[in-house]
């Protein structure tokens, strides 16, 4: 079969964050000390109170957090005090903003590779690539994302990838592609 590598780029959101300020994220965005079992959820508010345009006494409708044994005042204290050099970044609506510039660098990524003639392809907030290809996956992504903010980063030390084996063939079907990484969609989730 095809080897391929994916990565999910969309995981570098907190990293943008801290970049934007000119900052390095040296650790675990999500680790507030609810425990390593939680950190989905952790995510999921952290990305909620990006995205929201006022701090809210109500939690996010579609985060379900109460296995966390904390209350939602509770959890958003935690994330602010954990993300105190960028505590102005929650709660004024810039997850589309941060979206965009998350776009932006992608795009230089996939320009690298078009410009050599590699298909790269983009699934999501994720690049698929010929695996033998994923250390220059990797400095692609790094030197993209330190032209955007002026900001060093690391893609190694945060990066997930998924090696995947696809087709039979030459060429590879975009919907074999979706399908597989759908089927990974848990691993993800626990993994992220």
């Amino acid at each position: 079969g095809k080897r391929t590598t994916e990565f999910d780029f969309g995981r570098l959101h907190p990293t943008i964050l801290y970049a934007q300020e000119g900052m390095t994220l040296s650790e675990d965005a999500y680790d507030i000390g609810v425990g390593d079992e939680h950190r989905d959820v952790i995510k999921q508010l952290f990305n909620a109170m990006v995205q929201m345009e006022k701090p809210q006494d109500s939690p996010p409708r579609d985060v379900k957090f109460s296995q966390t044994g904390k209350t939602w005042k509770q959890l958003r204290s935690l994330i602010l005090e954990k993300h105190e050099p960028i505590r102005d970044k929650f709660f004024c609506g810039i997850g589309n903003r941060l979206q965009y510039e998350d776009s932006q660098i992608a795009e230089k990524v996939m320009l690298h590779f078009a410009r050599q003639d590699i298909a790269v392809l983009p699934v999501h907030d994720s690049f698929v690539i010929q695996r033998s290809l994923q250390p220059e996956l990797i400095d692609a992504m790094s030197e993209a994302f330190s032209q955007h903010y002026n900001v060093p980063i690391d893609i190694k030390d945060g990066a997930k990838f998924l090696a995947m084996d696809i087709g039979m063939s030459d060429e590879i079907e975009v919907e074999a592609i979706v399908t597989h990484m759908a089927e990974f969609d848990g691993w993800w989730r626990r993994n992220d």
